[in-house]
């Protein structure tokens, strides 16, 4: 997850504390875990001495920061993750980074709130501008892109 996913969210986590963007500093800059709920029930019997213990992950050490509220899934619709890590650690948590990858494909979902005054339509509008640059900049790589905008109303919210 990119750093500010929880705050992006708006929870707060049941302990600890989460990530922020502001733990980042270059790949592999943030090791730091926050467990599920469950996760952290089932693997760690409701242990609140977990933050701030290293476990190893990949072989890789990373430092538990918090764990999330119960209530909360994370945001993808067909998985529900038993940690999150952030995404500068893409090389560490799954062996190899992409990130920086231009021909590499893959499913980035990206959450965000939309603007004041900002109606779903231009959002829409907007991201198939950038969508558009992208394919007129790097023909070779995101010439066969397909884009795919997912917008829904979560309460006083748009997500896209």
């Amino acid at each position: 997850m990119s750093g500010n996913y929880f705050d992006a969210l708006g929870i707060q986590p049941y302990l600890g504390r989460f990530f922020h963007g502001s733990d980042e500093h270059g790949p592999n800059s943030a090791p730091y875990l926050v467990l599920t709920y469950a996760y952290w029930h089932s693997h760690f019997q409701d242990d609140r001495g977990v933050v701030g213990r290293v476990v190893q992950l990949n072989k890789h050490p990373f430092t538990i920061l918090g764990v999330a509220p119960s209530e909360f899934q994370g945001t993808l619709l067909f998985y529900s993750p038993d940690f999150w890590a952030p995404m500068v650690n893409q090389e560490q948590v799954e062996g190899a980074s992409i990130l920086n990858a231009r021909g590499s494909r893959g499913i980035l979902m990206v959450l965000g709130h939309l603007k004041a005054g900002v109606t779903p339509a231009q959002a829409v509008a907007d991201l198939n501008s950038v969508g558009s640059d992208l394919e007129k900049t790097y023909p070779k790589d995101d010439g066969k892109m397909t884009w795919v905008w997912l917008l829904w109303n979560d309460g006083p919210d748009i997500w896209v």
